[in-house]
């Protein structure tokens, strides 16, 4: 497995999906290892059945001068000579039946041409843009697409089919994209439709920045508390707007997140970037907070439409349909609570974790045998 990040470095909802997906396949009987950017500080869990080597050169913000651009564009973001050698290195005493590349992005193309020159059956698991965006890419993409009409033997698995639609529109053959949903996953406990309690309040949970919408909910009449890290600047900046109205509560670690949700009537996610498949609102589905949500992205295929939804859908940027969802399920208990059952049984029929990695171990196998025969 090669991505950018790994738990314990940077966790969000895709590294938190690897980690619990490399160790059910671990469980299950897979000789595997990780390979991942440069992060000394990280202390290891010790308790994983797999190797973990934190090697790969990872690459930041963008040069503000021109000779810096060029030269990040042509040898950091699209080749690392030194990413390069050390896939092969890892590839030569590992010697996998199989690559699974998770994202990419700040690792340069590398590991992805690396891989394909090995002739080893490749899966690619999107859980953001990245492959998309290099494909599209203003000055390479034109190469990008020769060298990926270069590879044989892949796959590309996609967190929803509206990251799917775009991988396909970037110019992939649509047999070669499936797509398995996240899931929620054995150690998040799901909550009793039968203990789902009368609550108040509305609660943000995850990243804070403005391709999440904070200011979004600054604009509401709505109080809503806070859970987070991220941009400090833009946090203050929601605050003063919002009059007071959102609360910041600070910080707090995952295994926390149950209790917090726990505590709300809903949750808001008024994201303006196409979401791919927000883990956070399975969290929040499985304990009985009724998300509200942007309408972009996989949110609608996480939260459901029509009589099947588990939450309400608004349009991306709309503070005044924002404020009326709330105000609705605020002041409705019924409505939330056959919202809040609905969305734990969606997540016991859609989201099991075990059925994620059957449909997982499946690609592979499939991959593997494919590369026999």
């Amino acid at each position: 497995m090669i991505s950018n990040f790994f738990p314990p470095d940077a966790v969000g909802g895709a590294e938190r999906v690897l980690f619990n997906t490399a160790k059910s396949l671990a469980e299950r009987g897979y000789a595997l290892r990780v390979l991942a950017r440069q992060c000394h500080e990280t202390e290891e869990d010790t308790n994983i059945e797999f190797e973990v080597h934190r090697r790969l050169r990872f690459h930041g913000a963008h040069p503000q001068n021109l000779a810096g651009r060029i030269r990040h564009l042509l040898f950091e973001e699209y080749f690392d000579s030194e990413n390069a050698k050390i896939v092969r290195e890892e590839i030569k005493d590992f010697k996998p039946d199989l690559l699974y590349l998770n994202a990419l992005t700040g690792l340069s193309h590398s590991p992805l041409w690396t891989a394909a020159q090995s002739g080893i059956p490749l899966i690619i698991h999107l859980h953001d843009y990245w492959l998309r965006d290099a494909l599209s890419h203003k000055k390479l993409g034109w190469l990008n697409k020769i060298l990926f009409s270069m590879l044989k033997n892949y796959l590309i698995v996609t967190v929803s089919e509206a990251v799917r639609r775009l991988v396909i529109n970037s110019g992939v053959a649509p047999e070669k994209v499936v797509t398995v949903l996240n899931a929620l996953s054995e150690d998040f406990p799901v909550l009793d439709e039968n203990e789902i309690n009368m609550r108040r309040g509305a609660v943000y949970c995850g990243r804070i920045s403005r391709a999440k919408g904070l200011h979004i909910i600054a604009s509401t009449g709505t109080d809503v508390d806070v859970y987070g890290n991220g941009d400090k600047e833009y946090l203050e900046e929601c605050i003063k707007k919002s009059e007071s109205r959102i609360h910041y509560k600070g910080c707090i670690s995952h295994s926390e997140v149950t209790d917090v949700f726990r505590r709300y009537a809903i949750s808001i996610l008024p994201s303006l970037w196409m979401e791919p498949c927000p883990l956070v609102l399975l969290e929040s589905m499985a304990s009985g907070c009724v998300p509200i949500a942007s309408d972009i992205g996989g949110i609608p295929e996480v939260l459901g439409r029509g009589e099947d939804s588990a939450g309400l859908l608004i349009p991306p940027g709309d503070a005044q349909a924002l404020e009326e969802a709330g105000k609705f399920l605020l002041d409705n208990d019924s409505v939330r609570l056959d919202y809040a059952k609905r969305g734990i049984q969606r997540v016991k029929r859609l989201f099991n974790w075990q059925n994620y990695v059957d449909r997982i171990e499946k690609n592979i196998n499939e991959m593997i045998l494919d590369q026999t025969e």
